[in-house]
């Protein structure tokens, strides 16, 4: 009987042994099922990052491609205009050759004139006294109208638009804004106003202006002009 009682003793601690081996490798378990959910929720993280990676790659790509072709059109725009200017620069020098040409040939007949009205100088005394008062009255007709300028005192620009500010001229009937992207002036639009300040609006958006600004006078009929400001540079929103 002791020894049966013993076998039975030895038998029930291996089960309580190999009960709190079981024990020790279920929780085991568990936390290696817990990292390995970790682990995998970890991967698909990474996963996402690595798509959303991909998509902006993707999006510069494009950006680069577009930027690309766009660079390539005005490389032969630039050769196109330079082209053009060397054609330019051929067609002024010719007009120039062609105008120095008519010059010399206007100043040899003047000359021509000149001693042909010497030696009739002493039957035409009448025709003398006449010609100076037509030219006494087309001076008179031809006497210059000052037209006084003005100059911006302020240029800001706003939302498609731009606002200009002047000092007010003395004995003039309005004044003129004129205003172009280019710095030549090339296509300009020209707005009048008798007012000393103007909105320009309906423009290009986030875009440079050069502004000029003028004076008017209107007399007897006929509208003179002063002479346009140095050109002002304003930036819209």
């Amino acid at each position: 009987m002791p020894a049966k009682q013993a076998a039975l003793q030895a038998a029930n601690e291996k089960v309580q042994t190999t009960q709190s081996k079981l024990n020790d490798c279920k929780t085991a378990l568990a936390a290696a099922q817990k990292e390995a959910a970790n682990t995998q929720s970890n991967l698909d993280k990474v996963k996402a990052d690595a798509s959303g990676a991909q998509q902006k790659l993707q999006t510069a790509q494009k950006a680069y491609d577009e930027a690309k072709k766009k660079q390539e059109k005005m490389t032969a725009s630039v050769a196109s205009l330079t082209k053009k200017l060397a054609y330019e620069k051929k067609q002024l020098a010719h007009a120039k050759a062609v105008l120095a040409l008519a010059q010399s040939k206007k100043a040899t007949t003047k000359k021509k004139s000149t001693k042909k009205s010497t030696k009739k100088a002493t039957t035409k005394k009448t025709t003398k006294k006449a010609t100076k008062k037509k030219v006494a009255k087309k001076v008179k007709k031809a006497k210059k109208v000052v037209v006084a300028s003005s100059k911006f005192t302020s240029l800001k620009g706003s939302k498609k638009a731009f606002v200009g500010k002047w000092k007010k001229a003395k004995s003039v009937s309005g004044y003129q804004v004129r205003y172009s992207t280019a710095s030549s002036m090339k296509k300009a639009k020209t707005k009048s106003t008798k007012a000393t300040k103007l909105k320009v609006s309906g423009l290009k958006s986030k875009k440079k202006y050069y502004v000029q600004l003028r004076s008017y006078r209107k007399l007897s009929g006929k509208t003179y002009y002063s002479a346009w400001t140095k050109a002002k540079t304003v930036k819209n929103r």
